[in-house]
């Protein structure tokens, strides 16, 4: 027994710092390179487990925190006078970090609050970064850097009895969750032969947050807040110029990808409050959401051909969970909100442009898509409550594309330019095979905005034929779904809405040619929408006394398409 508070608080911040710079010059051959690697791993664990026994005390805080960094840096330089300069840098960054929080077994009878709290955060910072000079040779160089960030944070009540105030479970960080900046840039030039380079920059994120109650039985006085919030960003750019006395080649490639999971649960227990107009919040919408953005680019001359690229390939797919499952009793609270969402924003560029005397080659790619659930339910439990949302109707998903091929040559000039974006959302706000009591009003809302802007350009100028093409391809598609399915209700009223925000797509396909003999070019631009957005009320019964009862799906879409191509020869 304790008269006063217990706290158990668990934490740490490491950050790792590395470099690695190459150099080498030589009259003949000259070859170096450099590169660096940060593995980071580490856990962080604040646990109470009161198993066959009983804890009292005041107030009750688990806390667990862990901050970790990774800042890199690898450059390399390399010069020959007469023949090859051959150079390379490598950045790789590897973190995988868990922190958890948890109160587990046993009786905990507390006067004042129970605080459960786990925050993890993981960022990098690093550039790979190459040079290659060769006055009379050949010039051959990369730049590659690869990021990745894996972690969990857990916090968790499990398997007991309690009594308290109020009580906070929280999965998050102290600033932002996990964060990617990196850069990948290369330079190869050749005064008496090719320059041949690349640039690769690969950017990955795969994090989980949850906050639960599972398998207990708990009485407050106050209210209850459960909250997990994952949130990131990548900015990702990858750059390479390669020029030649005969030939510049190469290209850059950036791939970012965001995958994870926030979940906000009550599973298989009773959560009740004996207090006056207290609350119960779930919320997995908590953050400032996730971002990428990238940037590749190919810059090539030769005095015979150039040939380059570049191709951004991004996504990100992240589900959300606000969740109350086989729990036998909910109630006392004067308000409970489920709450699933956040933003999802891509913006990627991707340029390539070229010269060369005889032929110029160019393309640029751009993949971009966003997926992932939201979902705030109800799911076999009985609740008994003044009043009740459930909401995925939180966070708006948008991207941003451009692709651009340029290229210029005395004979023959050949570009390509292709976006392709993609938006998959799912928002389910969803009521099955439950038993509720609400004293006023019931809301179910889910849907959203969609947004698409995209642009792919291109344009092309030689004497004798110049070929270039410009794609665009634009997809919305998906389900907003509100509904209540095989479950007992009785509220004050009733609203099932399904028609917040709208699904909106802008592209222009632009490309232009010129040359002396035979100019061919081609702008297309396709865009669909296939979204379902349904309301609905499944097998069973619903009494609203006096109250008013409203269903209502409303869809609003937008699709504004330009297509433009012109030849001159």
């Amino acid at each position: 027994d304790l008269t006063g508070d217990l706290s158990v608080n668990a934490g740490n911040s490491t950050d790792v710092l590395a470099a690695a710079i190459g150099a080498a010059g030589a009259k003949e051959n000259a070859v170096s390179g450099s590169a660096t690697a940060v593995v980071a791993r580490g856990s962080i664990n604040a646990n109470v487990d009161m198993t066959g026994k009983t804890l009292k005390a005041n107030n009750l805080t688990v806390k667990a925190a862990k901050g970790g960094g990774a800042y890199s840096l690898a450059g390399n330089i390399t010069a020959s006078s007469n023949n090859a300069s051959v150079g390379g840098a490598v950045s790789l960054n590897d973190m995988q970090q868990s922190a958890a929080a948890s109160v587990q077994n046993g009786t905990y009878i507390l006067t004042g609050d129970a605080d459960i709290g786990a925050a993890l955060q993981g960022q990098i910072r690093t550039a790979a970064l190459s040079g290659q000079v060769s006055a009379n040779g050949s010039a051959v160089g990369g730049a590659i850097t690869f990021n990745r960030i894996a972690d969990t944070t857990r916090a968790l009540l499990n398997n007991v009895s309690m009594t308290a105030r109020d009580l906070s479970i929280s999965a998050s960080q102290p600033g932002l969750g996990a964060s990617i900046w990196s850069i990948a840039f290369n330079l190869s030039a050749a005064g008496g032969q090719a320059g041949v380079g690349g640039a690769v920059a690969v950017n990955l994120v795969d994090a989980e947050r949850s906050a639960s109650l599972t398998n207990s039985d708990v009485e407050l006085s106050g209210s209850a807040d459960l909250k997990s919030s994952l949130d990131g960003e990548i900015w990702g750019i990858g750059i390479d110029a390669a020029a030649g006395n005969t030939a510049g080649v190469g290209g850059s490639i950036v791939v970012n990808v965001i995958d994870g999971e926030d979940k906000a649960l009550i599973d298989n227990s009773r959560l009740v409050t004996t207090g006056f107009g207290k609350t119960l919040d779930l919320d997995a919408s908590a953050g400032n959401g996730l971002t990428i953005a990238s940037l590749t680019g190919s810059v090539k001359g030769g005095g015979t051909a150039a040939v380059g690229g570049a191709i951004s390939v991004n996504r990100i797919g992240a589900d959300r969970i606000a969740l109350i499952r086989n729990s036998r009793e909910v109630s006392g609270f004067s308000h409970a909100s489920l709450a699933s969402g956040a933003k999802q924003n891509i913006y990627a560029i991707a340029l390539a442009g070229g010269g060369a005397g005889t032929v110029a080659v160019n393309g640029s790619f751009s993949s971009n898509v966003l997926q992932g659930t939201e979902r705030a339910a109800i799911e076999g439990s009985t609740l008994n409550l003044g009043a009740l949302d459930l909401s995925a109707a939180l966070g708006d998903r948008t991207i941003w594309s451009l692709a651009g091929a340029f290229g210029g040559a005395g004979t023959t000039a050949v570009g390509i330019a292709d976006t392709n974006n993609i938006i998959l959302s799912k928002r389910l706000a969803e009521v099955i095979d439950s038993d509720l009591t609400v004293g006023g009003a019931l809301t179910l809302a889910s849907g959203g905005s969609s947004k698409i802007r995209s642009m792919a350009v291109g344009a092309g100028g030689a004497g004798t034929a110049a070929v270039g093409g410009s794609l665009a391809i634009n997809v919305v598609e998906g389900e907003e779904r509100a509904e209540i399915k095989g479950s007992d209700v009785e509220a004050g009223s009733l609203l099932i809405e399904v028609s917040r925000g709208e699904t909106d797509i802008k592209t222009l396909a632009g490309n232009a040619q010129g040359a002396g003999t035979a100019a061919v070019g081609a702008a297309i631009a396709v865009s669909t929408i296939n979204q379902k957005r349904i309301a609905r009320i499944i097998d069973s019964t619903i009494d609203l006394g006096s109250g008013n009862g409203r269903v209502e799906a409303a869809t609003a879409g937008h699709i504004l398409t330009l297509a433009v191509a012109g030849v001159g020869g």
